[in-house]
Parts: structure tokens; sequence; C-alpha cells
């Protein structure tokens, strides 16, 4: 099946499920709205505040929809007022209780020394204008948060109550009740709440800065994986050391054992433990990688589409390195794209270096896949680009880098089609320039030398070929390249095609003492090959 018509495992259950649900409503004349699904979030806007309490009740509350209501909080007074001058104005000596952890994780697992543990925060007593401070500096190792809910804001904080009341006014009136618990929660973007089911009906009001929330509906609880961990607390927490201790009286805890955060570990869980068809492999499923990654491309067009371009382009860039761990190539072009466009979305010119990388990237991918017309499309572009700013005068070094790179990339597709004579132009005009602005490092001048001896053996100039490879051998031996067995087993090549077999004899036995001692069972295998061959074609190697 064509990996595009094909769902994932997870929606493939889901659908099973719904299906199944419906249908068995339906036969018991019930009503299938029962069931609810979507995929975008609804965002509202309160119209009329009298009528409101029903509606969100009938429309979200009645249906366990999550709703995003924009505006809501503006009139609160803290909307206006709360900002680190004000609190530190209103309670800068109040001793407040704050988590620490080492990586942000609060009541969440982490792995230390090898073992899975839940582990809870180590909670310190400080005074609040210490607590700001501790945000401010960031240290690493060392993050802070204000997260107790104990319904701290009318415990700890009833300074702060006037600027947001003890209730949310039409909240109450659709739940039929003031709120259990009303708390002031403060951190920075480091600070997480691990994956956690709540009974709870919460409204949020981020008064300051942002949250983010990921949410997966009741009706999916099948599908998410409990494991039992041995539960500790952390303490004496510094930014270059902590240690972990026993809780009393709690040894383990059933808790949840994927991070939606951490894309490896979901992958491997998806792959071992969804419905219908658990995948016996060690091997992630690309197709769940790119599905996984499709979420990312999500978050990041709904930054972009808040205007928050610095987040979208964080995302996509933790993206790609997904895809580079899992070599999901076929998700890595909508991530360039969309990095591109986020670039030029913010006035950065076309031509601008980073967007031709982004570009030449994609083309790259475009080739790996044998998209070649796509390929060749983008290429082309990137060597446009690069070649007008040369002629316009730039002569930066990192221009000039990236035409190297242009030029070598393209010239590796022309191999890859078979356009040895353009991929000959590209690649020599690539060392050509490299020569000029002296920006390669010795081993990239080799790679392009040997690069450029394989495409003239291609091309039957076996001198030239020569000349490249005897050229990429001095560079090797100057930096103890581990790729000398290699070069020295083309030029022992190069002498066979030149009839000169007994100098092949000397370099193909070079390789294979080198490859002996680099361990390089590839080439030591293909000598062997060519003297088992030469002596079966009663060619003398003297």
């Amino acid at each position: 099946m064509d990996k595009k018509d094909h769902k994932n495992t997870v929606q493939l259950a889901l659908d099973a499920l719904y299906s199944e649900t419906t249908g068995i409503l339906n036969s018991y004349s019930f009503s299938a709205d029962l069931i609810h699904t979507h995929l975008k979030l609804p965002e509202v806007h309160i119209e009329d505040y009298e009528t409101w309490p029903l509606t969100f009740y009938r429309n979200y509350v009645s249906k366990n929809y999550p709703v995003l209501i924009k505006g809501a909080g503006k009139s609160l007074p803290a909307v206006q007022k709360w900002n680190p001058e004000y609190l530190n104005e209103v309670i800068p000596q109040k001793e407040v209780t704050v988590a620490v952890t080492p990586n942000g994780y609060a009541d969440g697992v982490a792995l230390i020394s090898d073992k899975e543990y839940f582990v809870m925060p180590e909670e310190i007593n400080i005074r609040y204008t210490d607590f700001l401070r501790f945000l401010d500096r960031q240290m690493e190792n060392f993050v802070c948060y204000i997260q107790t809910q104990n319904s701290n804001l009318m415990e700890d904080f009833a300074e702060l109550l006037p600027d947001v009341g003890s209730e949310i006014k039409w909240a109450s009136q659709a739940f039929d009740k003031k709120p259990d618990a009303v708390n002031f929660w403060m951190g920075d973007e480091r600070a997480v709440t691990s994956m956690h089911k709540d009974p709870y009906e919460n409204i949020y009001c981020v008064i300051d800065g942002h949250k983010d929330f990921m949410l997966i509906p009741p009706t999916d609880l099948p599908y998410v994986p409990y494991k039992q961990y041995p539960v500790k607390k952390y303490k004496h927490i510094t930014p270059t050391s902590f240690e972990i201790e026993s809780v009393n009286g709690v040894n383990n805890i059933m808790w949840i054992a994927v991070d939606p955060l951490n894309r490896k570990k979901i992958f491997e869980f998806s792959c071992g433990t969804v419905l219908p068809q658990p995948v016996v492999t060690s091997q992630v499923s690309q197709y769940d990688v790119e599905e996984n990654i499709a979420q990312l491309m999500t978050l990041a067009r709904i930054a972009l589409e808040k205007g928050d371009v610095e987040r979208a382009e964080a995302i996509l860039e933790m993206g790609i390195k997904i895809c580079d761990e899992y070599q999901a190539y076929i998700a890595m072009p909508y991530m360039y794209d969309i990095l591109a466009s986020i670039c030029i979305a913010t006035g950065i010119p076309e031509n601008d270096s980073q967007i031709v990388d982004f570009k030449l990237r994609l083309s790259r991918i475009y080739s790996s896949y044998d998209e070649n017309v796509l390929a060749e499309i983008g290429f082309k572009k990137c060597l446009m680009m690069q070649e007008e700013k040369i002629l316009d005068g730039d002569t930066s070094l990192k221009t000039g880098m990236l035409y190297i790179n242009v030029l070598f990339w393209y010239g590796l597709h022309k191999i890859k089609t078979a356009n040895y004579t353009s991929a000959k132009q590209l690649i020599d005009s690539a060392y050509s320039y490299s020569m000029k602005i002296r920006g390669l490092t010795p081993y990239q001048e080799m790679v392009i030398l040997y690069t450029l001896a394989d495409l003239n053996i291609q091309l039957e100039d076996y001198a030239i070929a020569l000349q490249n490879i005897q050229s990429a051998i001095l560079l090797g031996k100057g930096i103890g390249s581990l790729d000398l067995p290699r070069c020295y087993l083309k030029l022992g090549k190069i002498y066979i095609k030149l009839g000169s077999n007994e100098v092949a004899k000397h370099w193909l036995d070079e390789a294979y003492k080198l490859a002996e001692l680099f361990n390089d069972r590839e080439v030591f295998e293909e000598v062997e090959v060519i003297f088992s061959e030469l002596s079966e074609n009663n060619v003398s190697l003297k």
C-alpha cells in the first residue's frame, strides 16, 4: 500500500473504535453525537455574558471539548499590572514554596544512572525576590517553578487576589459551584508538566507569556501506555549536581510511560503497543515518525499564524533533528519549505544564504527520492541565486562556501542521473572556486578531488583522474585521513585502466595494508576481489 494513502496504526484503531461505538449507539436509537472528535481546537470570543454559561456548558463542557476563549481575561487588572517589577513591589520579601528540578520536569519520569524513576521536585522556601532572580538568570540544570496546587493563590498569594478575584463568574455559573482551588503558577519555558490524567474541569488563564497544552481525548485512553516506576525525590540540586532520595511511605507508582516531548520514546511505544497489530520489531516505523513530525509542523503553523516566528522556527528545527535521527527524509521537504516561508515572511530576501541553504537541502532530498524534476528545478534556482550574488560583487566567505556547496551537490545529482559531463563541469567549478577563496578544510578538498577522480574514470579520462586522486592522497596524508585506503584503491584501479599492472599492484597492496590497519572491511574485501578477478583473467601482477 502506498505510504501516502496509508494511515498510521493509531488512527486506524481510533477509526475502528469510533465506528463501532457509533454503530452500537445507533442500534439502540441513541444519538451518535455522544462521540465527538475534532482536529482543530475551537477558538471563540464571548459575545453575550448572560447566555455564555449555558453555551459554554452545552457546546464544550458536556462534550468534553477543550476550547480556547480569546480575550476572556482582558478585563482582569492582573493583565495590565502583573510584571516582575509590580510583583516584586507587592510581595518582595514573601517566602514562597518553589519546585526545583534539574530538567524542568516536576512529578515526571527521569532516567538516572540508566534507570527510570518517577521523580518529585525538591521544594525549597525562598523569598519571592530570590525566585525572580533565579528566573532571570536561568541557570543550567536548575529550573524553578511555582506550582503548588493547594489553592495557593488564596493561601500563599492573597496579596494578589484583588487583581484576579476568587472565581470566574461565568465558570461558577456553568459548573454550578465555586472552584475547589485557585492556583497561581509561575515559571519559564523550561518548566514542563508531565503527561497526566486530570479528573477536574479546569479553566486556565494566561496572564503573561504563553503556555502550551498537548491534549488527547478520553477515547484514546486505551492507547496510552502505563508502567510502574519506583518513586524518588530530588534533593540538593545545584547547577552542577543533584541527588535523589526515597519518599517516605511511597515505593512505586503507575505513571504514563511516554513523554509527548520525547518523540523517540513515543515512536517506540507506538510501534510496540498500539492496536490493532503490534509491530514486533526494534525498528521505528518511518510512517509513524512522519505522522508525529506532521504534528510538529501543525504546531509550527499555529505559532506562525500567531506571529510567533521564533517559536515556529524552533519547533521546525526540532522536527528536522528528528528527521535526521530517523532518516525520515520524506517529511523534510515540508520542514524546509515552511522554514523558507518563515524567513521570507520576516522580510529576509529570497536569495539570502539561509533561504538558499533551505532550498538546497530540499533539492538534495528530492534527489535522494528520485524526484529528479523537482531536484533539478531546486538546484538550478540555488545556483542562479548564488551566481547572481557573486556577479553583484558579494565576495563574502559565507556566500562563496554556499556556492561551492550548491555546485558540489548539484554535481552529485548529475552523477546520480548519469549526466557525467555536466557533473564534471559543476564539480570542477566547485574545486576551482574553493582554490580561489581558500575556505575549505583539507578533508573537504580531498572529497571533491576523489569525486572528480571518479567522474574522470567514468569519462575515461584516466590521466586527469590520476592527477585528481594523487592530489587527494597528498591531502589525506597531511591530515592522516581514514579514507586513505579508498584513495589507494582508486589509484590502483586507475593504473589497471592505464595498463600499468605492476604499479597498480603496489597501490592495491598499500590499500590492503591500510584497510587492515584501519579495519576497513569494504576496501579489504574489494582488493581481494580485484586480485582474484585479475588472476582468473590471467592478468599478470608482477
